[in-house]
């Protein structure tokens, strides 16, 4: 699957990290002894209480048939050149609105420690998420909307002044059982100057499903479909297809700040080989 489609899965980290994240209410401190009954201090809650930071990665590896070449698989199971073994990278510092909402700005880089090992540059982003837009019952929906700031190569080597994306992820845990239900969904639009070249539209859906097998442990599978449509091309609902492919996994929070989901990358347009199936790992961590 190209770049564009693996952004999909930051945004499944992103929302991980929200719903993992301390949702416990921010109150002052209990009001401090008083002395002969006249008067009463109350301690304010520490600034650094408010914020939050977290940290997503996406390592993408080789092929399961030859995990030590430079290059991830293509459909047809051969390097593709356009994407080499590599860890994408989201850093970011949030500020909490709600015990569910924050809003903040993160960092986006790759590095690419196989290949010619050096740091690419992302535009930077601006985020809002909120983890429970919906709550009823054992229904859960969450998400975000980011915007791209067009401050590196990314969007000048294209014209690109704005891209915006909308993520939803809608929950369902099945009563009396052990598994849920899901789906991580998005619409990304963007604008170009009239000069410019690239993806003005991308749709993106991933439905799920999570079976827990232990508190920390569980296994997933989740089935990945997008189409996008490209500045210039006639008509705007005219859309390529992006691509599809399966990715089972076992998730594992190895703290309560720290969780590891190693994965495979089964890519479904094809046959399906260990030539084409890369392993790759996600990686969600709060610091703060």
């Amino acid at each position: 699957m190209n770049k564009v489609i693996k952004g999909a899965l930051l945004a499944v980290g992103l929302v991980s990290t929200v719903v993992r994240a301390d949702t416990s209410t921010i109150t002052a401190a209990p009001a401090a002894a008083t002395m002969g009954g006249s008067s009463s201090t109350t301690v304010a809650p520490s600034l650094l209480d408010h914020f939050t930071s977290s940290y997503v990665g996406i390592y993408t590896g080789g092929s399961l048939s030859k995990p030590g070449q430079s290059f991830s698989p293509d459909t047809d199971g051969n390097p593709d050149p356009t994407m080499p073994q590599q860890m994408e990278n989201l850093l970011g510092v949030f500020y909490k609105l709600s015990p569910t909402a924050k809003v903040g700005a993160q960092a986006h880089f790759f590095y690419s420690p196989v290949d010619n090992k050096n740091i690419t540059m992302m535009d930077p982003l601006l985020q809002i998420n909120d983890s429970a837009l919906i709550v009823s019952g054992n229904f859960k929906l969450g998400g975000y909307t980011r915007a791209y700031l067009p401050a590196t190569a990314e969007s000048t080597d294209k014209g690109r002044i704005l891209q915006m994306r909308f993520f939803l992820n809608p929950n369902y845990d099945v009563p009396g059982t052990r598994i849920s239900l899901g789906a991580y969904s998005y619409a990304q639009p963007a604008a170009f100057k009239s000069s410019g070249t690239g993806t003005t539209f991308l749709g993106y859906l991933g439905p799920y499903v999570n079976y827990q097998l232990t508190p920390t442990v569980a296994i997933s599978a989740l089935y990945e479909m997008a189409a996008s449509h490209k500045k210039n091309k006639d008509g705007f609902t005219d859309l390529d297809n992006a691509g599809t492919d399966f990715e089972p996994g076992v998730s594992w929070d190895i703290t309560p700040n720290l969780t590891l989901n190693p994965y495979l990358n089964i890519y479904t347009g094809n046959r399906i080989t260990s030539d084409n199936t890369s392993i790759n790992l996600l990686i969600i961590g709060k610091l703060l």
